[in-house]
Protein backbone atom coordinates (compact mmCIF):
# COMPACT_ATOMS: atom_id res chain seq x y z
CA UNK A 1 0.00 0.00 0.00
CA UNK A 2 1.39 3.41 -0.98
CA UNK A 3 0.81 6.84 0.53
CA UNK A 4 -1.46 7.61 -2.43
CA UNK A 5 -3.77 4.78 -1.30
CA UNK A 6 -4.19 6.55 2.08
CA UNK A 7 -5.13 9.95 0.61
CA UNK A 8 -8.79 10.71 1.18
CA UNK A 9 -11.38 13.43 0.78
CA UNK A 10 -13.30 14.14 3.96
CA UNK A 11 -16.47 16.18 4.37
CA UNK A 12 -16.86 17.35 7.97
CA UNK A 13 -20.05 18.15 9.85
CA UNK A 14 -18.85 21.79 9.86
CA UNK A 15 -19.13 21.80 6.04
CA UNK A 16 -15.38 21.90 5.48
CA UNK A 17 -13.91 19.61 2.85
CA UNK A 18 -10.39 18.29 3.46
CA UNK A 19 -7.76 16.33 1.57
CA UNK A 20 -5.47 14.36 3.84
CA UNK A 21 -3.41 11.25 4.36
CA UNK A 22 -5.64 9.15 6.62
CA UNK A 23 -4.50 6.42 8.99
CA UNK A 24 -6.17 4.40 11.72
CA UNK A 25 -5.91 5.91 15.19
CA UNK A 26 -5.34 3.93 18.39
CA UNK A 27 -9.01 4.59 19.25
CA UNK A 28 -11.35 2.91 16.69
CA UNK A 29 -13.78 5.85 17.02
CA UNK A 30 -11.14 8.21 15.61
CA UNK A 31 -8.98 8.71 12.52
CA UNK A 32 -5.50 10.21 12.27
CA UNK A 33 -5.15 12.97 9.65
CA UNK A 34 -1.66 13.74 8.36
CA UNK A 35 -0.99 17.06 6.58
CA UNK A 36 -4.69 17.91 6.06
CA UNK A 37 -5.50 20.76 3.67
CA UNK A 38 -8.75 22.67 3.29
CA UNK A 39 -10.24 22.66 -0.22
CA UNK A 40 -11.65 25.91 -1.65
CA UNK A 41 -13.79 26.09 -4.78
CA UNK A 42 -14.24 29.39 -6.58
CA UNK A 43 -16.42 29.86 -9.66
CA UNK A 44 -14.77 32.12 -12.23
CA UNK A 45 -15.68 33.17 -15.74
CA UNK A 46 -13.22 30.53 -16.99
CA UNK A 47 -14.91 27.84 -14.89
CA UNK A 48 -14.44 26.43 -11.41
CA UNK A 49 -11.02 26.81 -9.77
CA UNK A 50 -9.87 24.67 -6.85
CA UNK A 51 -7.25 25.72 -4.35
CA UNK A 52 -6.11 24.47 -0.96
CA UNK A 53 -4.81 26.04 2.23
CA UNK A 54 -3.40 24.65 5.45
CA UNK A 55 -6.13 23.43 7.75
CA UNK A 56 -3.93 23.69 10.86
CA UNK A 57 -2.43 27.10 10.15
CA UNK A 58 -1.07 27.93 13.58
CA UNK A 59 0.71 24.75 14.55
CA UNK A 60 3.91 23.05 13.45
CA UNK A 61 2.37 19.63 14.10
CA UNK A 62 0.68 18.47 10.90
CA UNK A 63 -1.05 15.47 12.46
CA UNK A 64 -4.38 15.49 14.25
CA UNK A 65 -6.76 12.86 15.55
CA UNK A 66 -10.42 13.51 14.72
CA UNK A 67 -13.56 11.78 15.95
CA UNK A 68 -15.34 9.78 13.26
CA UNK A 69 -18.64 11.34 14.40
CA UNK A 70 -17.41 14.66 12.93
CA UNK A 71 -17.04 13.14 9.45
CA UNK A 72 -20.05 13.13 7.13
CA UNK A 73 -18.29 11.48 4.18
CA UNK A 74 -14.94 9.79 3.59
CA UNK A 75 -13.67 8.69 0.18
CA UNK A 76 -10.22 7.17 -0.36
CA UNK A 77 -8.33 7.83 -3.57
CA UNK A 78 -8.08 10.96 -5.66
CA UNK A 79 -8.76 11.39 -9.33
Amino acid sequence: MTVKDNIATLKLTSGEELLSIVEKASNPLQLKLIRPVLVHKQNTMAGPVLSVSHWLMFTEDNEITIDRKNIVALKYGIE
